[in-house]
Formats: structure tokens, sequence, C-alpha cells
């Protein structure tokens, strides 16, 4: 009982204690509540005791309100397009057009940013400087490309020069087929485009750099148009680099050394060593074109045998050094020391040439302009009833032909309805031949001296039946050539000091926008 007694003493004791430490907080409260309101009844406005502090806290708040606004610009491509990554002279060239030509580059580097391959790529050094990465060199290329593009449109400007209705239709359909493709994609023209060529590329964008990119081309052909060269400006150029304007006729026959794929060095020298045996045996048999031609019989493989005895496929016609196969063999061929009648045995990576030179001269022929209409049938896969159908098909596309109008538009029609070649959509035309550029009985139809405008025909080669069309004698080889090359310098050197008198500007900010 005792114990009880006191224990209940104790706990009454310390109940007022309790109570009277929460009436106290509580009144507390009500203080602090009281000082929060106005005479009033209101609530006082929070303050703090720190003008510095309320500043700062006013400031943060309105930079992410800022920034929330800025970003949202920035996903839309607001300053892609009005902030400047270049300036060339007044022209302000906005962030996202630079982004076209650097999305075009990295297309045609192969070079996709999107993936971690394409990323590793850009972020290597590009080889050309100790700092410079692959990035920074396409953007410079960029740059670059976008400097010669205003000067040259302004050039197309200052002559007067505007696109045509089929330039400005070019333009429509080419964003007309941007629309179909993003439509499939299930995007937004806007959206493809700046998912394709950067961010801020969008519509008005594009047609700006395509405008400006046909301009462009009006002032370069404008240019280079106004310059002419007399004969002896011509011929003197071609005295001075022979070689890569002459021509040359040769026979060449290949003999491939046998070389397996997992040959040691030793294997593959020994491969050689047949070969170029084999190369010098059917040299020493040759005296002239008509033992060559019957040597090519005798080296050739059991596959190939049967194609040397029914063509004469070691003859080349009319070949400038830059479009003979190997270069040890243009070497070869183009060696001022060569002379007519010369015959060697040539090394290449992989087996021996044995060449003879025939003739090198200036080619004095005319470029031609032909059209044709192939009648496929493949003399290796054609049967003789197959050859014989498509000559009959031949014979009457060409009846057809001389039945109409028999004007070139009329052939071009034919061509593109019937012909199995490549170039039907464009009427079966080929610009700007040269002697040995096509098959031999194909060559010796157009290069006939007695050949005129409008003449037709049918040739037969390995290929089949082509219906023929003369449509046009150019400009005299050499000369065409010559001149494009004088023609070509001095558009250059225009070039060159319309940039020194109106070099372009980068602009940093802007150009951490191109992407």
């Amino acid at each position: 009982m005792g114990y009880e007694m006191s224990k209940s003493t104790d706990q009454d004791k310390k109940a007022p204690v309790e109570k009277w430490k929460a009436e106290s907080l509580r009144e507390q409260r009500r203080e602090r509540l009281a000082e929060l309101k106005s005479r009033d009844g209101a609530k006082k406005p929070l303050r703090t005791s720190n003008i510095k502090t309320r500043i700062i806290s006013w400031t943060l708040i309105v930079a992410l309100l800022l920034s929330a606004g800025v970003w949202a610009l920035f996903r839309a491509g607001v300053p892609h397009r009005q902030m400047s990554a270049m300036v060339i002279g007044d022209e302000k060239i906005m962030p996202a057009e630079v982004s076209y030509y650097y999305h075009t580059l990295l297309t045609s580097y192969g070079i996709d940013p999107n993936t971690a391959e394409g990323q590793t790529t850009l972020k290597s050094l590009s080889g050309l400087d100790d700092e410079q990465t692959i990035d920074q060199y396409i953007k410079e290329l960029a740059v670059m490309q976008l400097h010669e593009a205003v000067l040259l449109a302004e050039e197309a400007e200052s002559r007067g020069l505007t696109l045509s209705d089929d330039q400005q239709s070019q333009i429509d359909t080419m964003i007309t087929t941007l629309k179909d493709q993003a439509k499939q994609q299930g995007m937004t023209l806007n959206q493809y485009l700046s998912a394709a060529y950067g961010t801020g590329v969008n519509e008005t964008v594009l047609s700006r750099v395509y405008h400006r990119s046909l301009m462009s081309g009006l002032g370069a052909d404008a240019v280079a148009d106004g310059f002419s060269f007399s004969e002896s400006e011509l011929d003197a150029y071609y005295q001075e680099n022979k070689a890569t304007y002459d021509a040359v006729d040769y026979r060449s026959f290949y003999i491939a050394a046998d070389i397996p794929e997992d040959a040691s060095e030793a294997g593959r020298t020994k491969a050689m060593k047949l070969a170029e045996d084999q190369a010098k045996k059917m040299a020493d048999a040759i005296e002239n074109e008509s033992d060559f031609r019957e040597q090519s019989v005798i080296f050739a493989t059991d596959e190939q045998r049967e194609s040397y005895e029914n063509d004469d496929l070691t003859l080349v016609s009319g070949r400038t050094k830059e479009r003979v196969n190997p270069i040890y063999v243009a070497n070869w061929l183009f060696d001022d020391a060569r002379k007519a009648g010369d015959l060697d045995v040539v090394e290449s990576t992989a087996g021996y040439y044995v060449v003879y030179l025939i003739e090198r001269y200036r080619p004095d022929y005319h470029y031609i302009d032909v059209r044709h209409i192939l009648v496929s049938s493949p003399l290796n896969s054609s049967t003789e009833e197959q050859r014989k159908e498509a000559k009959t098909e031949a014979d009457r596309i060409l009846a057809d032909y001389l039945a109409g109008e028999m004007t070139e538009d009329a052939f071009a029609a034919l061509a593109a309805e019937n012909s199995a070649d490549g170039n039907a959509a464009q009427g079966g035309l080929y610009e700007d031949v040269s002697r040995g550029m096509m098959v031999e009985p194909f060559d010796a139809w157009c290069f006939d001296p007695q050949r005129n405008n409008g003449d037709t025909g049918i040739v037969e080669t390995d290929f089949g039946y082509h219906v023929m069309y003369f449509s046009n004698q150019k400009g005299i080889a050499w000369q065409v050539e010559v001149d494009k090359a004088l023609r070509d310098a001095a558009f250059t050197e225009h070039l060159t000091q319309a940039k020194e008198e109106r070099p372009y500007e980068t602009r940093g900010f802007g150009m951490r926008l191109v992407g």
C-alpha cells in the first residue's frame, strides 16, 4: 500500500507540469500566428530580414521559368533559324542552313551521328590537324560550301538571272516528295526535316537552301561561260600536257597468278613467278598484232578460250591515260620513251599483263551524242532462236520509227518504251561519247567517217541488238578537254578572288547550334 500511494503521488505531481508545457507551446503558437496577421486580421506577407536573399530567391524563380521557355524554343529550333552561324558581308547564315550542309556531308561520308559508332567517328581526329576532330572538319567543309554557294548565287543575281519555272517546279517537286516520305514515317514535314538535317531545319529553310543552290548553279555557269580561249592557247596548253590528253590504241592480255587465300609469302612469290614465266613465254611468241591475237587464244584459260576466239578482246582503242586500267599499264603506255610496236610484260598486284602499243596520238576525232534502243539478248546466255527473235524485234522497232515522224523526239519516245538499257528514261541518249567508250561494233558505227545527224541502223553486240540514232557531232575531243581544263582553272581563280574579297566569319555561339 505504501508503495502504491507513493507512485500515485508522483504521477499527480508530474501531471500539472506536463499540462503546463502543453499550454505553453500552444500559447507560443498563437503568438506566432498573431505576428503573421495584420491589424485587420489578414495574413501578413512573408518577409525575409535580408534584402539580398529576397533578390536571389526571385532571380532563381525567374531563371527557372525562363530556362523552361528557352528550352522549349531550342527544341523548336527557333534560335537555329534566328541567330547567325556565319556572316558574309551583309549576308547572315543561320545555324539551320549550315546544319543542312553538315548533315548532307555526313550522309556522303556514310556517318550516322545517331549511332554510337557515328559519334565515335566524329570525335576521332581528322588526321589533317593535331587537334581537329572529324566533326569539326565536316563542319568546316559545310561552311566552305555555303560560302561558295552564297557568292555564286550573288553572282547570278548581279547578272539579273532568276530561276525558270521549271527550276522552281523542281523545288516544289522535291518538297512534295519529302512530304510524302515524312507522311510514311508518321511525321510532319518539319519533324522529318529536323530529324534528317538537324534542329531548326524546316520547309522554309529547305526552300531557301534549294533556291540558293539552283541560283549558285546559274552563277557558276554564267562565270564559266564567260571565258574564251584561242586555238593557240588551246594548243599551247596541250603541248605542255600531252600525256594527259593523248590517246592510245593498244593490246593487253592478263595472266593471273594462282595465289591461294592462305598462301605464305613464299607461296605467293612462287605463284607470281609462274605467272611471270607464262607472260614472258607469250611475249616471246609475239612479233606483231596478228601474233598477239593468236597467242591470246593459246594462253587463255579453258573458260575464256571461246570468247577470245570469237572476239578481239585484247584490243583497246582511244583511251586517255586516266581511262587505262590498271595504273601500271597506263604508266608503261604513256612513258615518254614508248613508241609504236613496243611490247613488254608489266607486273600488277596479282599477275602480269602482256602489253603491245599500237599507237599514241592526239585525239582529233569529234565527240558525239548518240541514242540507242537495246533489245537484250546476251550472247553468253541466249539460244540461237532467242537471238533471232531479238533481231526481229529490233527490225520492228526501226520500222516503226521509219514509218512515223522520223524525228529525234520520236526516237526518244520509242527508246523510253522499248529499250532494255538503263538510260531508257532519257530516251536512250549517251552524250559526249569518245572513241573506245563503247563496245567495238557500237563504237565503229558511231565513229564511221560517213556518219551524219539523223542516221539510223541496227548494230549487233554481245548484249543483243541496238537500234541506233546518230544525234549530233560535237567538238574535237582534245580541244574540248583542254578547253574544260582552262575553263576550270579560270573559274577557280575567279572564285578564289571572290572569296578573298568577301571572306566569311563564323559566330561561335551560332556554330555551336550546328548539328
